[in-house]
Order: structure tokens, then sequence, then C-alpha cells
């Protein structure tokens, strides 16, 4: 799908969201869903995986989303950039949570700090969330990733997920800008060559 394409099928999804059509934004979310899944799966420490998994974090994303979809701009920055900021905030919360509490619940146990209110979750968005994180695509992308080192995980993650500048990602690995960019198109075109979903996903 060309930019033009996509940038097209965002702008309707929008406006018929903005218009109250429901459906619009399942279907604007679920274009990006799979790129917000894999970064909750490298971005929340396994630590804490007793208390919210990807699919967990995803579904609260989604909710906040709707709720405040009209501060997103379209002039000022893409859906899934938006989107990731979102998470970004969600996760920082329960990471203060989890900080707050002083303790992680050991395995078996049941978890003393009440990440997210599953009540609040309509059951829609709990089934098409837990559909994603079960889906082939998902695991296939899943399975992939773990075949990265570490420096590619934090390139995909940065500059692939997060869209960080080549600088910024460079101070972070201590490389040169040079070497980040050629790292980094040399991960892009090997994860699109493996599994061709990447290449939606990178777009």
């Amino acid at each position: 799908m060309s930019d033009e394409r996509s940038d097209s099928t965002t702008r309707r999804l929008a406006a018929g969201t903005r218009d109250g059509e429901a459906a619009k934004f399942d279907a604007l979310y679920n274009r990006v869903a799979s790129a917000l899944f894999l970064w909750a799966s490298l971005r929340i420490p396994k630590s804490i995986r007793r208390l919210v998994e990807p699919e967990d974090l995803i579904q609260e994303v989604w909710c906040r989303a709707l709720r405040r979809f009209a501060t997103w701009d379209p002039e000022k920055g893409r859906f899934r950039t938006w989107l990731l900021g979102i998470a970004q905030k969600v996760l920082m919360e329960v990471l203060r949570r989890v900080n707050r509490s002083g303790r992680v619940p050991p395995t078996g146990s049941t978890p003393e700090v009440r990440v997210f209110d599953p009540e609040e979750i309509p059951e829609e968005v709990t089934t098409a969330c837990r559909r994603l994180a079960r889906s082939e695509g998902v695991r296939a992308l899943l399975d992939q990733v773990g075949f990265l080192g570490t420096e590619d995980r934090a390139l995909l993650l940065a500059r692939g997920l997060e869209e960080r500048p080549h600088a910024e990602i460079a101070e972070e690995l201590d490389i040169d800008v040079a070497t980040v960019k050629k790292r980094w198109q040399r991960l892009r075109e090997r994860l699109v060559k493996d599994l061709a979903v990447f290449e939606d996903l990178l777009a």
C-alpha cells in the first residue's frame, strides 16, 4: 500500500470516527494494532509481566484513544505515533504503581497492585485484543523478533516503531549516526524479506 493511499484511508476512517461511527475507529486502530502489540512486547519489562501483558496494555490504549480521539490532529503527526504516546504514558503509570507497591507478586500469587480495571474495558475490545495476541501474524512477528540480537531489537524498537531520530539512537547505543543508518537499513531489508508483514508494520 502506498503512503498516499494509506493516508487517504486513515483520513476516511478518522472522519467516520469523528462522526460517531465506532466501527471506523475499530478499523483505524486495527491497522496499527500489530505494531502497537510488538512495541508493548518489547517495552514491558519481563519483571512485571505478572501484572500486565501486552494485550492488557493495548486494551487500555484502545479505550483511552477512543475517549481522547478529538485531541489527535493528523496535521501534526501520524495516528500510530499518537497511539504510541498514549501507550508510553500507560506504561509509565504501570511502572509507577509497581514502584509504589515496592514489589512484584511471585508466580502463583494474587497481585496486590491493580493495574487496570477490567470492568471499564468493553468486552468487544478485550475479545479483539486477545484475538490479535493469538493470531498467527503476531506470533510470527514475535518469533522473528526473538531471533534478533539485543542491538537489533533496540533498533527495531527505537527506529522502526518509535521512529526516533538516528542521532538520538546513535547516542543511546554509543555508536555514530552513519552506523545506525546502515544497520537499520540492513535490518529493515532483512525483516521485510523474511516476513512480508514487516513491510506494512514498518511503513
